[in-house]
């Protein structure tokens, strides 16, 4: 099958760094980690691929751990085939967030709990307006929008302890991508797998799960998966779809 019905992705994942790095490094520094990171995503899309390297070798100086720029200098070895460190970036990624669940716990903790301690605070300017005799239309405005705010922070969550230690299913995608190059099919696959039981709604996962089904053999997990690639909307290879019923006797 030809290289040109493999996809590649560039995914865009929230800022983050290592509980270490939490501790140790200033908001100022990871604002600069963050712009560091910004300004090499954007040198990878025009194509300045050793600026891009530079730009997030930076962000990991500032903020070692970063998972934003593991994959962008994951994403610049693979377009260079380098795919044993490609590899390895990916995992370093993988990693980060297991590294930076806690540290993301307690920063979702303190925004919650912050959240708490507002709708509290305009609970008693509501009472506190409730019990003003002046000016009652005035008062009726702000407490109107008093309770349209509390109703905004009411909808902000306790975090969860999973999704916070938990790496997407997107980083899995990318490690499976890598795998496939090396030829570690079968590794490839489980990686997909993991990706697509995540993120269910990754219509690319599918495409390679089909490809890599095919390679080895197994046409209905193939054809499944294509279906699902076409059903969430990905512009399937029209060769590859009919090489793949042909193989099939679907065609």
């Amino acid at each position: 099958m030809r290289r040109s019905f493999f996809v590649f992705i560039t995914i865009a994942l929230a800022a983050l760094v290592s509980v270490h790095d939490v501790l140790a490094v200033s908001p100022a520094d990871v604002k600069k980690a963050s712009r560091a990171y910004t300004k090499g995503e954007r040198a990878y899309r025009s194509g300045d691929m050793e600026k891009a390297a530079a730009a997030f070798q930076e962000a990991l100086e500032i903020a070692p751990g970063f998972p934003e720029a593991n994959l962008g200098l994951g994403h610049i070895a693979m377009s260079q085939q380098r795919f044993d460190e490609a590899l390895d970036r990916y995992h370093k990624a993988r990693d980060g967030y297991a590294e930076v669940g806690d540290a993301m716990l307690k920063l979702r903790q303190k925004r919650y709990n912050d959240t708490r301690n507002q709708i509290q605070g305009l609970r008693d300017q509501a009472q506190v307006l409730e019990a003003s005799a002046s000016n009652e239309g005035v008062a009726r405005l702000r407490i109107s929008q008093i309770e349209n705010r509390i109703e905004q922070l009411s909808v902000i969550e306790p975090p969860d302890r999973g999704e916070a230690t938990e790496p997407p299913g997107e980083i899995y995608f990318n490690i499976g991508n890598a795998l496939f190059q090396l030829v570690r099919v079968d590794e490839a696959i489980a990686s997909w797998e993991i990706c697509r039981e995540k993120s269910p709604g990754f219509a690319m996962v599918y495409n390679n799960l089909a490809l890599a089904y095919m390679q080895t053999g197994k046409l209905d997990e193939a054809m499944t998966n294509l279906a699902k690639a076409e059903e969430l909307g990905f512009p399937v290879n029209p060769q590859f779809k009919a090489d793949l019923k042909a193989r099939a006797g679907k065609g």
